[in-house]
């Protein structure tokens, strides 16, 4: 374990209602589920980040900056890990064959996530866990942050402004807010309402390309988690490493981060494309169109995770709208394509597997 001060992003996710929920609930069965939250966030969240500590009904977890390619990651991460939390608890309910309170009352559950840019110390503990050490890391430990939001019980992304100017996003739908901590001075925040954005990530049109309705549907097996794959899928950077005779560029960032409505461009020997994404699920899959003057496509990889998350199938599934010359292409092109992105995926499991 690296014993030197680190800087980086620090992240709390905390459980909304904990104490409520145990005060009516049988404590036998509350344990249980409240324990199998905690292990979800960790879970979904790790990698990229690193776990350090439990705090009661609540996760502390670090990122060093030097290992975020795209920080933009911190809020995809949240936001997944929110759709993900929000779907269990729902499922407990649903699939509860006991009866008991602590299963029908789960929904009432919730989460909220404080993230915080600073320095601090990882420090190993008598029972072999790590701790995080500094003012920084005390700042998320103790829930200092939480005094700043007068409803307690709403869903939220709590950010300090000294971690928003490290993520550059442009929020909408923001709360702004500034609270005096002794020995802390002035910590300006902004808040996000995750009920508002939750809404609003279920009722977007989904664009999914379904293996009854792809021309090439094609997939490989790495040994890595979907959150690491997800990096290679989407950093232009990694992305011209393992798609060969390309260059990806960045273009177009809506709120100054990946997502629906997002643009890139790739640059080859036979002309331009642009990629424009049209449907974003983090960690999950990513549709997008990609088309130039006479070409055009829609593309959606998936990823599916196995082994406790260590293994993910990568699929990547096409269907062609227009090429020129449409009816010998037809039946040229999808054989001609499909082997050339079975040698990409080729070269993204070999450059995955062989930085592990």
């Amino acid at each position: 374990m690296d014993s030197q001060t680190q800087e980086g992003f620090l992240l709390f996710a905390d459980i909304t209602g904990y104490e409520k929920y145990l005060n009516t609930v049988e404590i036998e069965h509350a344990t249980g589920v409240i324990q199998e939250l905690l292990e979800l966030i960790i879970n979904q969240s790790v990698p990229p980040m690193q776990y350090a500590t439990l705090n009661g009904d609540g996760v502390l977890m670090h990122m060093p900056t030097k290992l975020f390619e795209r920080p933009e990651v911190i809020l995809e991460l949240v936001e997944s890990t929110y759709l993900i939390f929000k779907d269990r608890v729902k499922s407990i309910d649903r699939n509860n064959t006991c009866g008991c309170r602590a299963c029908t009352s789960a929904p009432n559950l919730d989460l909220k996530f404080f993230v915080h840019y600073g320095k601090y110390l990882p420090q190993a503990t008598q029972d072999d866990r790590v701790d995080l050490a500094g003012m920084d890391a005390l700042l998320l430990k103790e829930r200092k942050l939480k005094n700043q939001v007068e409803n307690t019980q709403e869903p939220y992304v709590l950010f300090t402004n000294a971690c928003l100017e490290k993520l550059d996003l442009e929020l909408v739908d923001t709360f702004q807010n500034t609270a005096e901590y002794q020995h802390y001075g002035a910590i300006p925040t902004t808040r996000v309402s995750l009920s508002t954005r939750y809404k609003q990530l279920l009722e977007e049109r989904r664009t999914f390309v379904s293996p009854s309705e792809a021309d090439i549907d094609i997939s490989v097996e790495i040994t890595a988690p979907p959150i690491e794959i997800w990096e290679w899928l989407n950093n232009p950077y990694l992305r011209t490493q393992w798609m060969r005779a390309r260059r990806w560029t960045e273009l177009k960032r809506p709120g100054g981060r990946l997502g629906i409505g997002a643009q890139n461009h790739c640059g080859h020997a036979l002309g331009n494309i642009i990629e424009t994404v049209l449907d974003w699920y983090p960690f999950n899959f990513f549709t997008s169109k990609t088309e130039d003057r006479n070409m055009q496509m829609l593309q959606t990889f998936e990823l599916t995770p196995s082994a406790g998350n260590d293994v993910t199938t990568v699929s990547w599934r096409v269907k062609i709208v227009k090429l020129p010359w449409r009816k010998l292409s037809s039946l040229i092109a999808p054989s001609a394509i499909r082997a050339i992105y079975q040698r990409d995926l080729w070269l993204l499991k070999k450059s995955i597997e062989g930085e592990s």
